[in-house]
């Protein structure tokens, strides 16, 4: 619930930066084209454009990010996308149930520090 509180805001937004998403918004498949060899992760913070209204970067595209679901326990999900997926499949509100042991080049996980 968190993680889509930030990258949602106060609204019912699709994406952290409002209603839409182009390629150059996030790195998703048409970010390069959907040519395979060139699709891959790029270096956090990238895409500026799609910073959430809690100035949050990286919550669509680039990777899938793993996580405990809070529909139900003892569930894994991957959420926002990734290099690999389109515009549609990287919506917020998508949730994508996977196996905890499960492990792809497109899933990573975010690491929440507080700041001083």
């Amino acid at each position: 619930m968190e993680w889509e509180r930030a990258a949602r805001g106060a609204d019912t937004r699709d994406y952290p930066m409002g209603s839409t998403l182009h390629a150059a918004d996030a790195n998703i498949d048409i970010t390069y084209d959907k040519k395979p060899d060139a699709m891959g992760p790029d270096e956090v913070s990238s895409y500026p454009g799609s910073r959430s209204p809690f100035n949050v970067d990286d919550l669509v595209g680039n990777v899938n990010e793993l996580m405990d679901s809070s529909l139900a326990p003892d569930e894994t999900v991957a959420r926002g996308g990734s290099y690999g997926y389109d515009a549609l499949t990287s919506r917020i509100v998508n949730r994508n149930t996977i196996d905890a042991t499960f492990r792809q080049a497109d899933i990573g996980f975010r690491v929440c520090v507080p700041l001083p």
